[in-house]
């Protein structure tokens, strides 16, 4: 289950999963249980993708390949810890950091 965070996805679409060059073809979709033929941006989509092992992904982004999916190996930031994530913010300690869109 994952958000789109722009265009669309439909049934029988290729989709890459980023920085691994695997491509796969989407089977079917839901939201809230029920099929769907389309997902647009800002939905919230279940998607069966056959012979991908949902183990396998962590974290990742799903895109069609037509663009690359920019991507670097490190960053330097400043962030403020927000007031409802109760644990201490220790240096090199490892977490998901979300850029360009808000959840």
């Amino acid at each position: 289950t994952g958000t789109v965070l722009s265009g669309s996805i439909k049934p029988h679409m290729q989709v890459e999963i980023t920085g691994t060059g695997i491509t796969k073809k989407v089977k079917t979709l839901q939201m809230f249980k029920k099929p769907v033929q389309e997902a647009i941006q800002g939905d919230r989509v279940a998607m069966c993708v056959p012979a991908l092992d949902a183990g396998d992904l962590e974290r990742g982004l799903l895109s069609d390949g037509r663009q690359p999916t920019p991507t670097w190996d490190g960053a330097l930031v400043v962030l403020k810890r927000i007031p409802y994530f109760q644990m201490e913010v220790k240096t090199k300690a490892k977490y998901h950091l979300t850029v360009g869109h808000s959840t």
